[in-house]
């Protein structure tokens, strides 16, 4: 059995474009992604949202916001604000000025050209109103190629968008806070006994554009027991000692970067007690290459309420045991309702066998280095003899899509930008990396 030091699985909170309609509760719509288009930022506050599209010269940015409108101004008269506030160069040619309708909205659309400048850019201004003195501004930005070649791709985006009702989105979320609460508040040993069955190796793929098929990038082994939260401390040997909570361990090897021969192997454990109301975890990196390395380390804590300190918090501590640096601990309260560590890697087993099918959490990640408190949205839809999962987080669409088969095991899922994890086994996995030295 190969010794790993690596958990893949880095959430990628950007760039991935899903055929499904993708909404922004936030600003307050919902329309098609075009082929090739993904949501590449997202911002609650303000509300705010960046889709992209194109490549190179081709490229097109849509940047849409959500603003007052306290005054009553027509669409068209914000739509013209929004133009002045650009500065137009000689030459800049209006191509178009009208008036736009969305469903039964009228809004107002702005395009202009800026002739006389090296890119020929074109810039475009939608706004649709909103109910309550509000609107939704839609700003575009692309070369002269960019909307020559994607000009069809761009229109049929616009018509797509639909506006949502806030009141509807609020009773949404309401909905599914108090489907996440009951699950939280239901569980117990008995509850989560099925999940330490769980002992699984999965196959990582990545979409090769240029060869058009997948092509092995990594794999993992995720192991589930009992255990207490001292045991997260021992990588090499489970303990025998009292079983007091759930203990998921990840172990993966990652080839980040082929062409440098660049390694990422880590190792992590997450602790939780059966009630989910404590939580523990640690995670080493090594991130390698010919002999170089990097090696890091993250330690997560749940600080229970107490006297001085009404609300449980999160302490979170990283160091690069390479250089022996620790950063400064980050720490904040939680929000309800908290989704540990530890049901991030068996949540979809966990919602396949409940009769709701939509949830909402507020959980830690570090995603690129940059911890914060996000939003997750799981959303089950089952077919006949399987179920799939799709996971967002914040307002950036669909990240995750797994499928389960009915009695709720594990049988695949995409990721970001091509990325695809598979149900799979030793004796499967040794021979592709066996010859590469990396098993």
């Amino acid at each position: 059995m190969p010794v790993f030091k690596s958990i893949f699985m880095t959430l990628i909170l950007a760039s991935f474009a899903v055929p499904e309609p993708y909404q922004n509760g936030s600003v307050g719509f919902a329309l098609d992604l075009p082929e090739g288009a993904s949501v590449t930022a997202s911002n609650s506050n303000p509300p705010s949202c960046l889709i992209s599209g194109g490549q190179a010269e081709h490229v097109w940015h849509i940047r849409f916001d959500r603003g007052a409108n306290p005054e009553g101004l027509s669409p068209k008269n914000i739509a013209l604000e929004l133009k002045n506030k650009h500065s137009d160069p000689n030459g800049t040619e209006i191509i178009q000025n009208q008036a736009v309708y969305i469903g039964d909205v009228t809004g107002h659309w702005t395009l202009i050209q800026e002739k006389g400048s090296a890119s020929e850019a074109f810039f475009g201004w939608l706004v649709l109103p909103l109910k309550g003195e509000q609107y939704v501004a839609a700003n575009l930005l692309t070369t002269e190629s960019g909307w020559r070649m994607h000009s069809k791709a761009i229109s049929g985006l616009i018509a797509s968008i639909s506006l949502l009702d806030p009141a509807v989105l609020i009773q949404e979320r309401l909905e599914r806070i108090e489907h996440s609460a009951n699950l939280l508040n239901s569980l117990n040993e008995s509850m989560l006994s099925s999940l330490l069955t769980i002992d699984e190796w999965r196959r990582i793929t990545m979409w090769d554009e240029h060869e058009q098929k997948f092509q092995d990038i990594g794999y993992l082994h995720l192991v589930c027991w009992k255990g207490p939260p001292s045991a997260i401390e021992d990588f090499n040997a489970r303990t025998e000692r009292e079983d007091v909570g759930l203990i998921v361990s990840v172990q993966s090897r990652l080839v980040s970067d082929e062409s440098k021969g660049i390694v990422v192997d880590t190792v992590a454990q997450f602790w939780m007690s059966f009630d989910g109301k404590r939580e523990q975890w640690k995670k080493q990196t090594k991130r390698w290459m010919d002999g170089a390395q990097v090696m890091e380390s993250e330690t997560g804590i749940l600080l229970p309420a107490k006297l001085g300190q009404p609300r449980t918090k999160l302490r979170v501590f990283s160091e690069n045991l390479t250089s022996m640096t620790i950063n400064d601990p980050y720490e904040v309260a939680i929000e309800s309702p908290w989704l540990p560590k530890a049901l991030h890697w068996v949540l979809p087993e966990l919602l396949a066998k409940q009769q709701t099918t939509n949830y909402f959490w507020k959980t830690f990640e570090n995603a690129g280095g940059m911890k914060q408190i996000t939003t997750r949205i799981d959303q089950l839809n089952r077919e006949h003899n399987t179920v799939q999962i799709d996971t967002s987080f914040g307002e950036q669409g669909v990240i995750f899509e797994t499928v389960l088969s009915k009695s709720g095991k594990f049988l695949s899922q995409k990721q970001a930008g091509g990325l695809r994890i598979e149900q799979s086994s030793q004796a499967e996995l040794e021979p592709i990396w066996t010859p590469r030295n990396l098993w």
